[in-house]
C-alpha cells in the first residue's frame, strides 16, 4: 500500500520538508541508475544492488506485513509495483519461484546504449526483491537474475527466488 508523503515538525513549530513515499523513491533511484550511471560492470552493478537492497529493507519495514507465505508477499509487491507506476510483476513459473519484473523506467534520450543502461536496473531490482523478501519472510532468501532484458532486446527480466530449503 503506497504511503503518503510525511512531514515532520521541528520543535519550534516549523515544518521540515516532506519525505517522498517509497514508490517515488524507487522510481527516482531506477531512473537515475538507467540515465546517469551507465556503469555496466563492476562497482556500478554492485552499487545498484546495494541501493536496491537498502530500499527493499525500508519498503518492507514501512509498507509490508510480515508473512510466511512467499506468494502473498509477491502478490503484495506486484500490487505496490503497479500502483506506483514502476512496472509489472508476474510469475514466469510459480512452481520454480521465477518472477518476471517489467520496469516502466526507460533510459533517457541522451543515453548512448539503452540496452546496456537498462542492465543497471537488474541488480537494483534483484537487491530490492531479496531484501524485501528477507525482511518480510524473516528468512535467508536469495534472489538471482536468470534472464536480462538489457542483454537481449525484447526479452524480459526473470528472477529466481531461492528459499532456505532450496539455497545451494
Amino acid at each position: 500500500m503506497p504511503q503518503k508523503a510525511r512531514s515532520r515538525s521541528k520543535g519550534n513549530g516549523q515544518q521540515q520538508l516532506s519525505e517522498p513515499d517509497e514508490g517515488k523513491m524507487i522510481k527516482l533511484a531506477m531512473q537515475t541508475l538507467s540515465e546517469h550511471y551507465g556503469m555496466h560492470r563492476g562497482r556500478g552493478r554492485r552499487a545498484a544492488r546495494v541501493l536496491g537492497h537498502q530500499l527493499g529493507i525500508d519498503l518492507a519495514s514501512s509498507s509490508f506485513t510480515p508473512s510466511t507465505d512467499v506468494f502473498a508477499v509477491i502478490e503484495e509487491f506486484a500490487k505496490f509495483w503497479k500502483e506506483n507506476g514502476i512496472g509489472e510483476v508476474t510469475w514466469h513459473s510459480k512452481d520454480d519461484l521465477e518472477l518476471v519484473v517489467h520496469s516502466f523506467i526507460k533510459p533517457g534520450k541522451d543515453v548512448s546504449s539503452p540496452l546496456e543502461d537498462m542492465q543497471m536496473l537488474c541488480p537494483f531490482e534483484e537487491g530490492l526483491l531479496e531484501a524485501l523478501l528477507k525482511k518480510t519472510l524473516s528468512e535467508q532468501v536469495s534472489v538471482k537474475e536468470i534472464k536480462c532484458a538489457g542483454k537481449d532486446q525484447g526479452a524480459e527480466c526473470v528472477f529466481k527466488i531461492n528459499l532456505p530449503d532450496q539455497v545451494t
